[in-house]
């Protein structure tokens, strides 16, 4: 039975992932402005989560700002202009604490920097040509691998939990399991698409699924800090947007940094040939 049960559990979980990945998968490739319009609805839907979460309202009017200043930051990523986006965000940050100074001031803003940072840094990334495409192919492919086979192996195997408190179901099983699904998952991405730095794209699949992991860990202590199971039910077999994408959000933004640390103008190229 319980074997039935992880098996339903990992189906659903499967096959939602596996929708949700074919879609992003064609908008990435379609477009730079269809990869961003995905991405606004997305983000405009944690938006919701976050708001809904932190003021206990459906809808206010903290949902209008963060919902505008992230669709304005997409759009001003989609067309190279970092200076407004940032601008943006620094306005939107100030809007926000005027609007919710006696509502859980600091943790409105705080959502709008952490949902902010990864729509821009995706964008940007999709936005370098020609590495671009395969650059955030890469990290959704890193990032599900590590879930899938975190989830897989932690429920088949096992063992220790990693924090108890914060997240009951992880455990260090799942955390090796998913770490090396991460480095492997870098690996054959470098022998299919015949990139020479096979050795880099492993270690940075392994950098990225960790980055993708501690984001996992983030979002459960803001659900427990909140007394949420779930960020919403928007998306079944994960919960909401943010439960599925919480991976993401930290895994672009370690991404983009590594990115422009190797060069600052092409981020996309830089995490793909490593230099």
């Amino acid at each position: 039975m319980a074997l039935l049960r992880i098996s339903d559990e990992l189906a659903l979980r499967t096959l939602s992932a596996f929708l949700m990945s074919g879609v992003a998968t064609i908008a990435l490739w379609n477009s730079v402005w269809t990869f961003t319009a995905l991405t606004v609805l997305l983000s405009s839907a944690m938006c919701w989560e976050w708001g809904r979460a932190v003021r206990s309202q459906f809808f206010d009017i903290g949902h209008v700002v963060h919902i505008s200043v992230i669709s304005i930051v997409a759009i001003a990523s989609a067309i190279n202009s970092q200076a407004l986006a940032i601008y943006t965000l620094v306005v939107g940050m100030i809007v926000m604490a005027v609007l919710s100074c006696k509502q859980h001031c600091f943790i409105s803003i705080m959502g709008l920097v952490y949902i902010a940072v990864p729509v821009f840094s995706l964008i940007w990334l999709r936005n370098d040509e020609p590495y671009g495409i395969h650059a955030v192919f890469f990290i959704f492919l890193v990032v599900a691998s590590h879930d899938t086979f975190a989830m897989l192996v932690g429920k088949l195997i096992g063992g220790p939990r990693i924090w108890p408190y914060l997240s009951p179901n992880k455990t260090w099983s799942g955390v090796i399991g998913g770490l090396a699904s991460s480095w492997l998952t870098g690996l054959l991405f470098a022998v299919f698409f015949s990139y020479d730095a096979i050795v880099w794209l492993g270690g940075l699949g392994l950098i990225i699924g960790t980055a993708g992991f501690i984001g996992d860990l983030l979002e459960s202590a803001f659900k427990r800090y909140y007394g949420l199971r779930h960020a919403s039910s928007l998306i079944p077999g994960h919960g909401g947007v943010l439960d599925r994408f919480d991976g993401i959000i930290t895994a672009v933004t370690v991404a983009i940094l590594i990115g422009i640390t190797i060069e600052q103008g092409s981020p996309a190229r830089a995490l793909m040939l490593a230099r």
